[in-house]
């Protein structure tokens, strides 16, 4: 995904580099919530910030309680 929320080769790109990975479509991240995703074995936190232009991806676990970021609230 762009950083206007479009993949690469849609956005006029030669398309996605060897190390793009597609596990969610910018509308799935737009607006206050986390998803919960599986890349192989890495469980990840995806989310889109509102005050960033881009989406990030956290591995998905709290350091202070072990559990899943994306069942919470993530503020900054």
């Amino acid at each position: 995904m762009t950083a206007t929320g479009e993949h690469p080769a849609a956005a006029g790109g030669a398309g996605p580099s060897p190390d793009w990975v597609d596990l969610a479509g910018a509308d799935e991240l737009r607006g206050p919530r986390t998803l919960a995703v599986r890349h192989g074995e890495l469980q990840l936190c995806l989310l889109w910030p509102a005050d960033h232009d881009r989406p990030a991806a956290f591995g998905d676990v709290c350091i202070h309680k072990q559990r899943s970021l994306a069942k919470g609230v993530v503020l900054n």
